[in-house]
């Protein structure tokens, strides 16, 4: 049967040349015999003659002469099978004009039918039939594989067979008859359908060489591709045998450059599914249907929709160390899309998403997708663009895999710190000034659902709010009916900038001043959004990463202002007011005289982390300062004063107050840092070169009280003294 079907691949592979050649040449189509011919007879021969006990293709065949043990029954079943495909072959001949004439003699063509092998040691025996439990053979008449594995005629239900070929191998020995012999085999590459690394057959004629190379199974000796060196000079491979043994295999050019090919291609599609430097898998959804389309002609898929196929998503991450240890810093997902091993022809792309773009996406649930749930993302690079359709098994799977590219998802030791009402949102560049483009998201009339922050869990279960500075994981989710927006707030100590807006009544608008940044990201549905929002979010995206921004949050109510401000900052607001006036009494130099500076309408808020409480103020048209945050302590003295109906307010002095006051620059301000003077940072305070008392005046008793019970000790009553003349 081995020898039957060695015949059989041979001559077949020799009718494929002569169809090639007929085709180059259709002028010369004579009827002669050919060497391939006479193969194919060998080969009939084996099965007619040899083999006719097990041929059970005959329906006139008794039932009794069916085999009842499993050797004869694959025997049986194996003849069968190479008999079919002679059929197969035989009327593909007629058809292609490739019979041989009906009577015709050998001229020249060679009839050998078993081919010589030299005697090897046992050893060297052993290793070469692949049998790896003993140097010794066991003298089992079995062969160490079945003739159907170590000569594959096609696919099968459990392999895809890519290429056959006739190879020479040579085995380096310590003897001389079997030195360097060189020895026919037959080379074939395969594929398990539940595989994406390919494997390697070599078998000889009769059973001496069994060589299987293949992917790495777990608990498995077999021989993988790391005892394969390629030769590519001279076409060819060695292969690491166990003992010391070396096999080496010669082959022509075509075949070694296909072997190659199907190899190193699988090499890469598995490779790509591995996470790369800085990497880490966050996602793997099957799908039910792909199609992939490309601006270019040719694509890594096939143009119509396709089977059994995966999305793999890799979050990327850039790491640094800085004077605080090593941080990470998030660099946008790579999105791989691939089939299935059950596919022969493996197929696979990688796009980088957020890279320049946000992600531009549909969701379908309509007749355009079938009936069933779906999504298209499309990319647009520099020098191509693609549409992807994606199709789920289920609206679950689609919003799991929206929810992984939009930072939506939470990951392991993750939490929601908190969920706000927001009215609207808005990014512009930090030195346009309070204009806000024409084209942000801020004019867009956007329907802005809840705001979400997510961090880690609190280290400790007394603490409520986790850590908010040098967070891998704080995120600001924004989303809209018709997209997303999430900023990553990793910052490190003092780069965190707040500014609360000023009026004479409390407004619930918090702006955050950011360096320009890598790791913001955005998304827009392009079937449902408006072309001037889809261009606003791309413009939102590029502008936050090329130059300082201010984020505008305008929140439905105070507390979920408050709640937003605890989530990123790890303070809790005590105390959130307006008042009527804020007065720094500063003492002049040599003279015991003080200048008294004072702004109106001036924010203000206590806030606190632990036993830290701290003063945050923002103020308009004050010439020295236009924000300050500064740290009272319960050691601190604080003096409340008493107002009346005649127009005296109601205050609060804190004595001997330590803060500082932004540095007055000669000349014209930057423009710059006149924006960063609008804005404070809670954790980086700077030295307090200030010890000024601090008067903050409220219009009503009750609000001076309210701030009074926020503070971190009890205030004093204030005493006036009243100097009198003896007469």
């Amino acid at each position: 049967l081995r020898t039957a079907t060695w015949w059989y691949s041979i001559g077949k592979a020799g009718l494929e040349t002569l169809l090639q050649r007929q085709y180059r040449h259709p002028e010369d189509q004579r009827e002669l015999l050919m060497q391939p011919h006479v193969d194919l007879a060998k080969a009939w021969w084996l099965l007619s003659d040899r083999l006719e006990s097990f041929d059970v293709t005959d329906s006139a065949i008794p039932q009794s002469a069916l085999a009842t043990s499993p050797g004869e029954r694959a025997m049986q079943q194996a003849v069968t099978v190479l008999k079919q495909r002679f059929m197969g072959l035989c009327a593909s001949m007629a058809k292609s004009s490739l019979m041989p004439p009906h009577q015709s003699l050998i001229q020249g063509q060679d009839t050998t039918i078993w081919l010589t092998y030299p005697q090897f040691a046992p050893d060297a025996a052993a290793v070469l039939s692949g049998n790896k439990r003993t140097s010794l053979p066991t003298g089992s008449s079995a062969p160490a594989i079945p003739p159907v594995e170590a000569l594959p005629l096609g696919d099968t239900r459990e392999l895809f067979n890519y290429a056959r070929s006739l190879v020479s191998v040579a085995l380096n020995t310590d003897e001389a008859e079997t030195d360097r012999v060189t020895l026919p085999c037959m080379l074939t590459v395969l594929r398990g359908r539940r595989d994406y690394q390919p494997s390697i057959v070599i078998a000889s004629q009769n059973d001496l060489i069994n060589i299987k190379v293949g992917p790495k199974q777990p608990d498995s000796k077999n021989l993988t591709w790391h005892d394969v060196s390629w030769k590519a000079s001279s076409c060819g491979m060695v292969i690491h045998l166990p003992r010391g043994f070396d096999l080496s295999v010669h082959m022509h050019e075509n075949d070694f450059r296909t072997a190659w090919n199907v190899v190193q291609y699988a090499k890469k599609v598995e490779h790509s599914m591995r996470p790369e430097a800085g990497e880490k898998l966050v996602h793997d959804v099957r799908l039910s249907e792909l199609q992939y389309i490309g601006s270019s002609g040719s694509t890594p898929f096939p143009q119509d929709k396709i089977k059994s196929c995966s999305a793999m998503v890799f979050e990327r991450h850039e790491e640094y160390r800085d004077g605080n240890g090593l941080r990470s810093l998030h660099r946008g997902f790579r999105l791989l899309l691939v089939t299935d091993p059950s596919h022969k022809s493996l197929s696979c792309v990688s796009h980088e998403l957020y890279r320049q773009n946000p992600l531009y996406f549909e969701m379908l649930t309509d007749a355009a997708a079938n009936g069933t749930t779906a999504m298209v993302i499309r990319v647009k690079e520099e020098q191509k663009q693609c549409r992807m359709l994606l199709v789920f098994p289920n609206a679950a799977s689609r919003s799991s895999l929206y929810d992984v590219l939009n930072g939506l998802s939470i990951g392991p030791g993750e939490c929601i710190v908190g969920k706000m009402a927001v009215t609207s949102f808005d990014i512009r560049a930090a030195l346009q000034g309070d204009g806000v483009s024409s084209r942000g998201l801020g004019q867009q009339n956007l329907q802005w659902q809840k705001l979400g922050v997510t961090n880690l869990r609190p280290n400790s279960i007394d603490s409520r709010i986790p850590i908010t500075v040098e967070s891998d994981h704080l995120r600001i989710i924004a989303r809209h009916t018709t997209g997303c927006v999430t900023d990553r707030v990793n910052l490190g100590k003092g780069e965190l900038q707040l500014r609360l807006a000023t009026a004479e009544t409390l407004v619930p608008v918090l702006q955050i001043l950011r360096e320009p940044q890598e790791d913001i990201t955005a998304s827009v549905d392009e079937r449902h959004a408006r072309p001037e929002v889809v261009d606003a979010t791309t413009d939102l995206l590029r502008t936050c990463r090329s130059q300082a921004t201010i984020r505008e949050f305008r929140f439905a109510s105070l507390p979920d202002l408050h709640n937003f401000q605890a989530a990123i900052t790890g303070f809790t607001v005590l105390y959130d007011g307006v008042a009527a006036s804020f007065g720094i009494s500063r003492r002049m130099m040599v003279v015991p005289i003080h200048h008294k500076w004072q702004a109106a309408n001036v924010r203000l808020q206590l806030v606190q982390a632990g036993n830290v409480t701290r003063v945050l103020a923002f103020m308009e048209d004050f010439i020295h300062a236009d924000a300050l945050c500064f740290q009272i302590k319960s050691s601190d003295n604080f003096e409340a004063g008493k107002g009346d109906s005649k127009g005296k307010k109601w205050t609060v002095k804190m004595v001997d107050a330590k803060f500082s006051l932004p540095r007055r620059e000669k000349g014209e301000i930057d423009p710059e840092q006149k924006i960063r003077r609008r804005f404070v940072n809670l954790e980086g305070l700077e030295y307090a070169e200030e010890h000024d008392d601090i008067t903050v005046s409220f219009d009503t008793e009750q609000e001076r009280d309210r701030f009074a019970q926020a503070l971190p000790a009890s205030t004093t009553v204030g005493r006036g003294i009243t100097l009198k003349r003896r007469i």
